[in-house]
């Protein structure tokens, strides 16, 4: 990773500010992402590779760390070299799968086999098909080998940092950032720091949009806080990018991430496009079980994004999920909901008692089981307070939130999505806008 050091100085992050605007081009219809020719793939296809690349990065980030810590001798050097060929790491990690099993820690057991059961669920149900992501190998060739490229992996610091994955996909055009979900207690305290932040709105001059927004202080300092080597994950991967997207200029950028993943992803695209760079849009967000990010001023300016065609987001996430549900509100919300004396003050200031509300962004995929069906519906964030609301019965069911129920929800109601197509559903965005108030009553 050494060789994309240069380009730090040139994407600094400001502390307090988000960015700068990005020169918008010429104007299209609201949300129209069709016009920029790129052919993109089903809405099944994208939802099921972003979902392969968001939960595989549990197990091989915990390969990788038993790989230097001397755990793991006969594949350690192929472990930790890139680039590296999604297929030559499946393989790696079914090659390991039993020291991986034998050596994951206690917090760490149930997330992380969780990923690797969805993944081999889904391999047993595609093994006739073509797999663009990850797909197993029956042996180490990687002759004619087709899938992702692994050019850059940030988990030196794994227990300490945000992890991530880059790779280049060929096939698709298209370049994509993983980010990893919470393993770690460095990432627990970070979903834990509810307070917001207060920032500037970079399309403060815009009509209808508030002069400020308000974004998780928690996910804003893992992705954009300074690091021990005084630099910002958000600057560390975006001078990747960067790089990459002068040998690939026409290929699209995907982000992608499960849980606290979901979060860094839909933060860091946001981010990226408020800024002038070379990046092509849109940007394509794939969440997985999210938790919200930011304020209703938030949602606001990214939906202007969305509008001005430079990011589209599909938001997967399970009914009764308790994470996708949360945070409800900024500390200071919940306090003053404690404090009677906070309560009297939050009466006077109910402007600013709202402002610290969080919720959702983009188009969501809701996916509900019922025995052993699933079914699913389409809605879009409107920031009305009962959607995505937190419902205490989710927490009765925790495993709603784990990889292999998102993975089994998805395979079961893949031949409903196959024929849809994400910028088909964003030209129905007043109609899911309306859908929205009937899934608010029922998540």
């Amino acid at each position: 990773m050494s060789s994309f050091l240069s380009f730090f100085n040139s994407t600094k992050t400001s502390e307090d500010e988000i960015g700068i605007v990005s020169d918008l081009e010429t104007k299209k219809d609201k949300c129209n992402f069709s016009v920029d020719n790129y052919k993109y793939p089903t809405l099944y296809e994208e939802a099921d590779e972003m979902l392969q690349a968001a939960l595989v990065i549990y197990p091989f980030t915990f390969l990788r760390k038993l790989a230097r810590e001397g755990k793991i001798e006969k594949d350690k050097d192929i472990l930790l070299s890139l680039p590296l060929s999604s297929k030559k790491a499946m393989y790696l990690m079914e090659q390991n799968e039993e020291t991986l099993n034998e050596l994951l820690l206690q917090d760490e057991i149930e997330i992380v086999q969780s990923a690797i059961k969805s993944i081999h669920e889904r391999h047993k149900a595609m093994n006739t098909e073509s797999s663009s992501w990850f797909s197993f190998s029956a042996s180490s060739s990687t002759k004619n080998d087709v899938s992702p490229i692994v050019v850059a992996y940030g988990d030196e610091k794994s227990e300490e940092e945000l992890v991530y994955a880059v790779g280049i996909e060929n096939r698709r055009k298209r370049i994509t950032v993983a980010f990893r979900g919470s393993v770690t207690t460095q990432d627990f305290m970070t979903d834990a720091c509810i307070a917001m932040y207060k920032r500037k709105n970079p399309f403060a001059q815009i009509d209808g949009q508030n002069e400020f927004i308000k974004i998780h202080s928690g996910f804003w300092d893992y992705l954009l806080g300074t690091t021990k080597n005084e630099i910002s994950k958000f600057d560390e991967i975006t001078s990747i990018i960067e790089e990459l997207m002068q040998q690939y200029p026409d290929y699209k950028l995907y982000v992608t991430g499960h849980s606290l993943g979901g979060a860094l992803c839909t933060l860091f695209a946001f981010v990226i496009a408020t800024r002038k760079t070379t990046i092509p849009k849109p940007i394509t967000i794939v969440s997985v079980a999210s938790p919200k990010v930011g304020n209703e001023s938030w949602r606001k300016a990214f939906e202007y994004l969305e509008e001005e065609g430079m990011i589209r987001h599909l938001r997967i996430a399970n009914s009764y999920d308790p994470i996708t549900l949360g945070p409800p509100a900024s500390t200071l919300k919940i306090l003053a909901s404690l404090s009677p004396a906070a309560h009297l003050i939050s009466i006077v200031t109910k402007a600013q008692m709202l402002d610290e509300i969080y919720t959702h962004v983009g188009l969501k995929l809701k996916l509900t089981s019922v025995g052993k069906d699933a079914t699913h519906n389409f809605s879009y964030a409107t920031g009305y307070w009962r959607q995505d609301f937190l419902n205490p019965g989710s927490f009765t069911t925790p495993q709603n939130h784990f990889g292999y129920e998102y993975g089994r929800r998805l395979l079961l109601v893949r031949e409903k999505l196959k024929g849809l197509y994400l910028n088909e559903l964003y030209l129905k965005r007043d109609k899911l806008k309306e859908l929205a108030s009937v899934d608010a009553m029922t998540s």
